[in-house]
Parts: structure tokens; C-alpha cells; sequence
């Protein structure tokens, strides 16, 4: 593996650890660093949004055909004409 960088005079040497980084990451790629993708982040809570929006109007729709729905008649009571016989 070459060296990435010039070997200073003895009198004016580097600490240890940046000799290190320097020839295992090149300066290079060690400052690429990947953009936060901010557009994809935003569609993503658009459409969370989106879709609590719908469920909310889901639900009063249903809440709303439900009050509008006519009360449903109770049954009368059967009662056993034999119950009635002496």
C-alpha cells in the first residue's frame, strides 16, 4: 500500500494517530460524506400525512352513516299461548 503522504523531517512529526488515518483513508474519500436525501424524507411524511387524512374521513363517514341509519325496531316479545291455559 503506498503511502499517501510525505514523510515529514524528524523535528516536525506527526502525531500518531493522524499518520495512521492518513494511510489507511485517503483524504479523498474520507471526505465524501452522503447527503441526507431530503426530498424522499418529505414525499415519505406527505403521504403519512395523506393517509391519516383518509382514515379520519373514513371514519366520519362511517360515524356519520351510522347516526343516519334508521334505529333498528325492537322485537316484541313472543309469549307461549300454552303459558296462558289454566
Amino acid at each position: 500500500m503506498p503511502l499517501l503522504f510525505q514523510p515529514r523531517p524528524s523535528t516536525l512529526r506527526a502525531p500518531r494517530h493522524q499518520i495512521i488515518f492518513q494511510t489507511i483513508v485517503p483524504s479523498s474519500i474520507g471526505n465524501q460524506v452522503p447527503k441526507p436525501n431530503y426530498g424522499f424524507q418529505k414525499r415519505q411524511k406527505e403521504l403519512a400525512k395523506q393517509q391519516k387524512r383518509e382514515a379520519k374521513a373514513q371514519r366520519r363517514k362511517d360515524r356519520a352513516a351510522a347516526e343516519n341509519a334508521p334505529p333498528a325496531q325492537p322485537e316484541p316479545p313472543q309469549t307461549d299461548p300454552s303459558a296462558d291455559l289454566p
